[in-house]
């Protein structure tokens, strides 16, 4: 669930999968992030990886869309109702 930014970038056709495998090797050369390699090698402009990072990640729908482990969010908001205190329910 947690891709990378190239594969991100690759899965959304912004870039090819060759484009981001030469930025790769570059970045292995060269160091620097993978947007700026990407951006050097002309495979995708400085605008459209901002725009990218503008975007608003989709807001999950259920559980499993959020790709955390339901027992983990279970104590999560069992802890959260026991630091509120009593409580009623409608």
């Amino acid at each position: 669930m947690n891709a990378l930014l190239g594969e991100k970038l690759v899965n959304e056709k912004m870039v090819s999968e060759d484009d981001l495998q030469k930025a790769l090797e570059r970045q292995r050369l060269h160091g620097g992030r993978i947007g700026y390699n990407l951006a050097v090698l002309g495979a995708i402009e400085k605008d459209e990886l901002n725009d990218y990072f503008r975007r608003h990640p989709r807001v999950p729908e259920t559980i499993a869309d959020t790709g955390l482990n339901q027992s983990i969010l279970e104590d999560l908001v069992m802890r959260h109702v026991s630091s509120i205190g009593h409580f009623r329910l409608a």
